[in-house]
């Protein structure tokens, strides 16, 4: 599915003015999370807050308060439907400052777009060498996904990433899906299995903001 283009961008918590719009689009100096939000909840909400202060702290050195990163959310989602994807980016206006190794107070942009379901449907992968740096941080430096686009023309649903030594790190950026084929080899794929982990998934209960 198509998440289509933002809807908003609050920004640290208020509406975003032209100067604003201006700074996200220029920090190359961030990371993100990606969340699936229905009816004001989250689930999984508590790792996504843990993975964006374990990530602030290592980019930024401080630590990033949940209960502002939830204000955020809960300003952007009073606009926006009752479902939609959201995205809480972390990045600094004083990207000088952060670079000069000072520990700074970071911002926050929330953008939400159209939801996205679960995919069940099978993927073709084509594996790909590709390392990204901090691989354990979910940084906005993703210029590796152009190499989802190759794999997509010629043929393939995604890229299947692997290091120098052949050994399988990650896809692009999809969610937990059933893979057909990587490369040239076939592979089955049981229906039965799926639906279980969607199961497991939709188990997982949605956490308010």
């Amino acid at each position: 599915m198509d998440a289509g283009p933002p809807r908003g961008l609050p920004f640290n918590g208020v509406e975003a003015d032209n100067d604003d719009l201006k700074l996200p689009a220029r920090a190359n100096y961030a990371h993100f999370t990606s969340m699936q939000a229905r009816d004001g909840a989250v689930r999984g909400l508590d790792l996504h807050l843990k993975r964006l202060d374990d990530s602030t702290r290592e980019l930024f050195g401080t630590g990033l308060d949940p209960d502002r990163v939830r204000a955020c959310l809960r300003h952007a989602l009073r606009a926006s439907p009752d479902a939609v994807t959201a995205r809480v980016t972390v990045f600094s206006r004083r990207q000088d400052a952060v670079l000069r190794g000072e520990h700074t107070e970071p911002d926050l942009a929330v953008t939400t777009t159209a939801p996205l379901d679960a995919r069940t449907s099978p993927v073709r992968l084509r594996t790909t060498t590709y390392e990204r740096d901090l691989p354990h941080v979910k940084h906005s430096g993703t210029f590796g996904l152009s190499l989802r686009r190759r794999a997509v023309l010629d043929g393939y649903d995604d890229v299947l990433f692997t290091d120098r030594d052949g050994r399988i790190s990650e896809a692009s950026i999809s969610p937990a899906v059933p893979v057909a084929r990587i490369d040239e080899t076939a592979l089955t794929v049981d229906p039965d299995v799926t639906a279980l982990l969607v199961k497991c998934y939709e188990s997982n209960p949605w956490q308010p903001l």
